[in-house]
């Protein structure tokens, strides 16, 4: 039978021969988590193993083998009350000769819990080509790139999340000024940091519609690389709703200004402090203001050793 426990963070991240030479044993804190480690030593693949395992792409991908032996994610419950210790439940894909198994050979194994009750999203916040088959294309006939296909999703679910915050006040007579308190903040913020280029946020429009201070409209595909970046990231937290969830972000710094990602995690964890942020990063900027101790650092390849590589500053 299913535990119904909610799951509220990653406690632990392990993996079995990664690239068939490492172990990874990763103790993660429940709120910030920043990885640094040099060009070619895994920060991105582990980050992208950790999605693959959330949104179930391990069972149909054919070439794990190269990747992985296997992966055991720990999840955390986190008692409220002070008298006792919570709940932590794994979840594993490993090989398996069983041909009753996933096609791929591999199995999974979840101890009575279902990894789906928790959020989990890795944000790609490369501003890539978008490459859509022809038949998409015509659903997505002003999207060039990557980042402007992931801010279409997510004003849609910011849509969604709005209409929740109404029925909030009508169904739930919950304060208005305490609703829309995040929301606020959200658009404050977006305001601050563009406000250099002189644009805001329309708060007329039900979706995100920006404004020049002449008030001529601004398409969303016409931000800038950094402007994208930053606001899917926190219109994605921000749709979170508060509720627990998992951000896993690969450099974020790119394309951000510096004084922006001074800024980043702070705004992130004012928006939804029940977010356990995940981040792969190169960027002093990300962690110099407050961050320090939640760094991890990703130690350089010695030898065909297998061996733990992931530790936490002191």
């Amino acid at each position: 039978m299913e535990n119904k426990e909610v799951a509220k963070y990653l406690e632990r991240i392990e993996i079995k021969g990664l690239w068939g030479r490492y172990d990874v044993d990763w103790k993660l804190n429940p709120d910030v988590n920043i990885l640094v480690g040099e060009n070619g030593t895994g920060k991105s693949t582990i980050l992208t193993m950790v999605n693959n395992f959330f949104q179930n792409f391990f069972v149909t991908n054919k070439n794990l083998e190269k990747i992985f032996r296997k992966i055991e994610i720990t999840y955390w419950t986190g008692k409220e009350s002070t008298t006792e210790k919570g709940i932590a439940f794994k979840g594993t894909f490993t090989k398996t000769t069983d041909p009753s198994q996933f096609a791929s050979g591999y199995s999974i194994k979840l101890d009575g819990y279902s990894k789906n009750s928790l959020n989990v999203k890795l944000l790609s916040t490369f501003d890539n080509e978008l490459k859509i088959s022809d038949i998409d294309r015509k659903f997505y006939p002003n999207l060039n790139t990557e980042l402007d296909f992931y801010l279409d999703k997510a004003i849609a679910f910011y849509k969604d999340y709005q209409l929740n915050l109404s029925k909030k006040i009508i169904n739930q007579k919950q304060n208005i000024d305490i609703v829309y308190k995040k929301k606020e903040y959200f658009i404050e913020t977006i305001n601050r940091l563009f406000a250099l280029t002189e644009k805001v946020i329309d708060e007329d429009d039900n979706g995100i519609v920006f404004l020049f201070s002449d008030g001529t409209k601004i398409n969303i595909t016409d931000l800038s690389s950094g402007e994208k970046q930053l606001l899917l990231i926190l219109l994605t937290v921000l749709c979170q709703d508060e509720n627990p969830s998992v951000l896993l972000l690969d450099e974020p710094e790119i394309s951000l200004h510096f004084s922006w990602q001074h800024e980043l995690i702070k705004n992130i964890r004012i928006l939804n402090p029940n977010c356990q942020v995940i981040i792969a990063t190169h960027s002093t900027s990300i962690f110099t203001k407050g961050w320090m101790n939640k760094i991890f650092f990703i130690d350089g390849v010695e030898n065909e050793r297998i061996r733990h590589k992931i530790t936490q500053k002191v």
